[in-house]
C-alpha cells in the first residue's frame, strides 16, 4: 500500500512569489529610511557638543565663549551678527530606490540649526536647537 504524502506548499509558491516580486518592482520606486548621513562632508556634527548648564559637555551657557566655539565648530555657515551666530547641519535621512534603473536619489532631508546668543564679553548666554525634516518632491 502507497503512503500518502501531502504536496509540498513551497514548489507552487516560488512563481507566485516571483511574479508578485516583479509586478512590485515594475510599480516604480519605493522609500528606504538610511542612517543619517551628512549631506556636506565640510559641516561640523556639533549636536553631541551642546548642552544644558547642568550638563558637562564643552559648549553650554556660562562655560564657553564665542571665539572658542568658532575654533570647535569652524565659521558659521548659517549667519553671524554681533551677539548671535547660527550652524546649520544637513542630513540625509531617506532614499528614494528605482530597482530596474539601478537609480537612488535623496528623498528626505533633516536640517538641524543651532543659534548662539552671546552676552556682551563675548560668553554663551543661551542657545536655541531645532530640527526640521523636508520632503523632495519627485513629480512636479
Amino acid at each position: 500500500m502507497k503512503k500518502f504524502k501531502p504536496k509540498s506548499i513551497v514548489r507552487p509558491a516560488i512563481p507566485v512569489l516571483c511574479a508578485l516580486l516583479g509586478v512590485w518592482l515594475m510599480t516604480g520606486c519605493f522609500v528606504v529610511p538610511i542612517w543619517p548621513t551628512r549631506k556636506d562632508k565640510t559641516q561640523y556634527d556639533y549636536r553631541s557638543d551642546v548642552g544644558d548648564e547642568k550638563s558637562n559637555k564643552p559648549v553650554r551657557p556660562g562655560a564657553i565663549s564665542r571665539s572658542e566655539i568658532i575654533k570647535r565648530f569652524g565659521s558659521p555657515n548659517d549667519f553671524e551678527h554681533d551677539q548671535s551666530i547660527g550652524y546649520r547641519l544637513s542630513l540625509n535621512t531617506k532614499k528614494r530606490v528605482w530597482p530596474l534603473c539601478f537609480h537612488s536619489e535623496i528623498a528626505r532631508e533633516r536640517e538641524h540649526t543651532l543659534i548662539l546668543h552671546f552676552d556682551k564679553n563675548g560668553m554663551l548666554i543661551k542657545y536655541d536647537l531645532s530640527e526640521f525634516d523636508y520632503d523632495h518632491k519627485w513629480l512636479n
